[in-house]
């Protein structure tokens, strides 16, 4: 569909950064390109199925000489209150930054151990003070950013300093932070690792918990449980109403911005059978490397139902299921809620990319697809 015959509630523009990691100071396993679809996304009516042929904006990188558009491998990305595109490097530990019709504007961090400076970083999260902060998980350490780049301090949680915590996931929402911190507790007898979303103010203090996972594994008697511990996927806009994905069915808890449950969204869904072949893959999966022969290998019958969330544009709440990232020359089906749960439509988004084998992040109503991510991503802890 055309721009010109498109309503202002449907226009989509499609853009992608593309990074072919090259040169002396790439390893060869970098080669493996990742890349970012932009998607800027206006406007919905409600009830039915829409589909939209999405257009390209801009695109960066690929086969190219310039050397402010080389990547190692892509981890994150996120758009500040100005537009800008930030993309964080693994490999470089660096962020670049974009202004809105892809040009280059300037790089901060770069690897060390000094301050502003960045050690295998994970997570980008934008700061309410239009700054972004940087995320790194051993050791752990959540440095922040001014619009420009320069160095401002680091954060410090009280509660999560001990050796064996680590952070998965930040977002700044009003009034404090939301923190996924994984925990880690061993004896001679077992070992018990435990997922948590919690909720600290300002200052760093822990104010409430809002879900908890944990796992058990004796060494007597050694089992596994696929997706242990807990794989939490959540979402939470602003003001930090939270919906979060605990298990392999189609049902979200969702949270008001206090912490306070206010129930569990749910939609009618057929969850997609594993084959046989499937499920030897992931027990193969939890024996490579050696340590696990003679486990018990538990795995689920199906596959998750929910693979993907986010807030986006309006505050509606994206989600995208197994079957609809699935859904053959697509990006995939979304579900459409409002923010209080209220089912509002499904979009079908037809481009370049699938979260089969890419990753998606929705920030500042864009939606980034990270090309061959997770391929790049498993190179380099090969490596």
């Amino acid at each position: 569909m055309n721009d010109e015959k498109r309503t202002p509630g449907e226009k989509m523009i499609l853009g992608a950064i593309h990074g072919l990691p090259v040169g002396a100071m790439m390893r060869r396993w970098s080669l493996l390109a990742s890349s970012l679809l932009l998607l800027i996304l206006a406007g919905s009516a409600q009830g039915g199925t829409t589909a939209f042929e999405l257009d390209e904006a801009w695109r960066i990188g690929g086969h190219t000489d310039n050397p402010d558009e080389l990547f190692g491998v892509i981890v994150d990305v996120a758009q500040d209150a100005g537009g800008r595109t930030h993309v964080l490097d693994l490999q470089l530990a660096q962020v670049s930054v974009f202004d809105a019709d892809g040009g280059f504007l300037f790089a901060y961090g770069g690897e060390g151990e000094g301050p502003g400076d960045l050690n295998g970083p994970r997570v980008l999260f934008p700061l309410s003070n239009d700054g972004m902060g940087v995320q790194q998980p051993q050791p752990l350490r959540l440095s922040t950013f001014d619009v420009d780049g320069r160095y401002l301090r680091d954060l410090h949680f009280d509660d999560l300093t001990e050796p064996a915590t680590t952070i998965s996931r930040v977002v700044q929402v009003d009034g404090g932070f939301l923190i996924q911190a994984h925990g880690m507790d061993y004896s001679a007898e077992r070992m018990i690792q435990t997922a948590r979303i919690i909720r600290c103010n300002p200052e760093g203090k822990e104010e409430r918990e809002l879900a908890r996972q944990s796992t058990r594994f004796d060494f007597a008697e050694p089992r596994i449980n696929e997706g242990d511990p807990a794989q939490f996927r959540w979402a939470a806009d602003p003001a930090g109403r939270l919906y979060l994905s605990a298990n392999h069915d189609y049902e979200l808890s969702s949270f008001a911005a206090s912490g306070i449950s206010t129930g569990l969204l749910t939609r009618e869904y057929d969850p997609r059978l594993r084959s046989k072949v499937e499920k030897s893959e992931i027990r193969n999966y939890y024996l490579r490397g050696g340590g696990a022969e003679g486990v018990e290998i538990q795995v689920h019958e199906h596959h998750r139902a929910i693979r993907w969330l986010s807030f986006g544009p309006r505050g509606l709440l994206w989600v995208l299921s197994d079957r609809g990232a699935r859904v053959k020359d697509t990006l995939g089906r979304f579900d459409l809620f409002e923010a209080d749960g209220r089912y509002l439509k499904s979009v079908t988004l037809k481009g370049e990319g699938t979260l089969v084998s890419d990753r998606f992040v929705l920030s500042g109503g864009h939606l980034f697809v990270l090309r061959h991510a997770d391929d790049a991503f498993r190179s380099w802890q090969a490596r």
